[in-house]
């Protein structure tokens, strides 16, 4: 890292004198792993309330994240010091130990980088849309710059500059740690000095579409939704990839819809973490989803905040129902897709859905890759739509509609209304089952029944023919294979109410088998069956 500090700073600078390199006579030194450099990057930058995926891009820029090179101290030629290049500073730093070691030398990376938002405050450097949330990258702007120092290098003005310092480190996060940084802007009024060092004016700038939240600070507990840096005009990739297991070696257990919401549950875990893959790994848990995602796709509830215009609501929804959607002005096509149109249901889940423009630029096509859930409640989110005249909507514009239950049936006892509906009474080839359950307790006291406590504490689904249990191929609240022998009383509080989706293909397979074959459900009379301790709901239907 080089400083070279403008004439508008009274600062004072302290040269360490550092020169040449550390012989492994003096101390064979040994770099970190890739998984430790990681969180120790990670846990010093929250530690400053620093994104985590700046602190790592600045040691890239700067070093490749190293902090040795062949068992030497990594020594730059103007005197830059390890990992984090630290040459100059305001700061009393240990100079032995910003060579060996390299926690140390990131910290004080981070002390400094911090110092350099703190600019911002006492009007010393310029505020990016106010200067308000550390958590969004590019308000981190002209930080960073500093960081490396006001050189006429680092103006996005300059002609002769392909790229400067902030630009690069901005797109080392957007490379390494999947987070879609918004372009630099061309309004950023820079002049230079007569030492030719760049100056400002002080002035704040609005940078529109500079809200690129961080994604490696979440804390158990924290609420965030599915979203990923993948560019939909070239890949079909309108999901996040779920594993059950925290090497990401291992297979995908789910494609986990955009916009479905997650609760943070465990890490962050860096095993996954190398040079190129600077995201890191958390374990979250949603509706019937628990498993392991990446950092990157991942992103915090609170950047869906806006002003929402709500349009009147909808009911007895079909159950393929395709959306058309009238536009007061043609739209330009490339801001229609997944990311600005989508679905979610009550229960946090995102739908897949084909989006689409049609020919005559005024109307936006929006059709459920599969049935919805019969009798459930969903929320269609249109923003960020752009004219053909390159006007972007002011706000997004949602409706809440509730999906028809084509077949329902239902019983009550106890002060326990139980209900289940299913998508339709007859199926064919290419169809899905679609099964939903509620369960309510009316009464003024709990509802407590005994049963095993892996079986018999929430609602499931099977099927069955012949009063024999067919093992279809299912998703949701599926019915375990197994179930322990415990019996524990569970209860239902009070005014409680619990809510049970599941998904049935049209294909069987043999119990009991570790690799079974999947096999096309036989035509003929089958029965669904929802379960709730030892409440039933029979539900006849037929496959033809």
């Amino acid at each position: 890292m080089k400083w070279t500090m403008s004439l508008i700073f009274t600062l004072m600078i302290m040269t360490l004198g550092f020169a040449g390199n550390v012989h492994a006579a003096e101390g064979d030194y040994e770099e970190l792993s890739w998984e430790k450099k990681h969180k120790v990057l990670t846990n010093i930058a929250m530690e400053y309330n620093i994104p985590p995926e700046i602190l790592k891009a600045i040691a890239t820029a700067e070093s490749d994240m190293m902090q040795f090179e062949d068992g030497e101290i990594r020594v730059s030629d103007d005197g830059g010091i390890g990992m984090m290049q630290i040459t100059n500073s305001d700061f009393d730093f240990d100079e032995e130990k910003l060579k060996t070691d390299t926690a140390y030398n990131i910290e004080a990376g981070a002390k400094i980088l911090d110092a350099k938002w703190n600019l911002m405050d006492s009007g010393n450097l310029p505020e990016i849309n106010g200067a308000d949330n550390r958590h969004i990258i590019e308000q981190w702007y002209f930080p960073i710059m500093a960081y490396n120092g006001f050189s006429n290098r680092n103006n996005p003005n300059n002609e002769n500059v392909e790229i400067t310092y902030q630009r690069k480190v901005f797109n080392i996060i957007e490379n390494k740690s999947f987070v879609d940084v918004a372009e630099t802007p061309v309004t950023f009024d820079l002049d230079t000095n007569d030492n030719g060092e760049l100056q400002f004016d002080n002035s704040p700038y609005d940078w529109d579409e500079a809200d690129a939240y961080t994604t490696q600070m979440y804390k158990k507990g924290d609420k965030v939704f599915v979203m990923n840096n993948v560019d939909l005009n070239v890949n079909d990739l309108d999901y996040g990839n779920l594993r059950s297991q925290l090497d990401f070696s291992s297979d995908v257990t789910m494609r986990v819809p955009y916009y479905t919401e997650l609760e943070i549950t465990g890490g962050p875990y860096f095993e996954n973490s190398t040079f190129d893959n600077q995201f890191i790994t958390y374990k979250v848990e949603g509706s019937n989803i628990s498993g392991y995602m990446s950092s990157s796709n991942l992103h915090p509830m609170d950047s869906l905040q806006g002003e929402i215009n709500w349009e009147e609501s909808k009911n007895d929804v079909a159950i393929d129902k395709t959306w058309n959607i009238k536009m007061n002005t043609q739209i330009d096509p490339a801001s229609v897709n997944e990311r600005n149109v989508y679905m979610v249901r009550e229960d946090g889940v995102g739908i897949r859905a084909d989006v689409s423009v049609t020919d005559d630029g005024n109307h936006i096509l929006v059709e459920p890759q599969y049935d919805y859930m019969p009798g459930q409640k969903y929320t269609l989110h249109i923003k960020d739509i752009i004219s053909d005249q390159g006007k972007k909507m002011n706000t997004t514009t949602a409706m809440n509609f509730v999906v028809e239950k084509a077949y329902t049936d239902q019983l009550e006892e106890d002060n326990v209304t139980f209900e289940a509906s299913l998508n339709q009474k007859t199926f064919y080839e290419d169809d899905r089952i679609r099964a939903t359950a509620t369960i309510e307790n009316n009464g003024d006291e709990a509802y407590i029944h005994q049963g095993s406590s892996t079986c018999d504490d929430k609602i499931f689904f099977f099927i069955q023919q012949d009063g024999e249990r067919t093992q279809f191929v299912g998703t949701g609240d599926v019915a375990p294979r197994n179930c322990t022998a415990d019996m524990v009383n569970i209860e239902l509080e009070a005014g409680e109410k619990r809510t049970a989706y599941a998904t049935f293909d049209l294909e069987t397979e043999e119990l009991g088998t570790l690799n079974p074959e999947l096999e096309a459900a036989k035509s003929g009379e089958y029965t669904l069956i929802a379960r709730y301790g030892d409440k039933l709901i029979e539900m006849p239907f037929v496959i033809q």
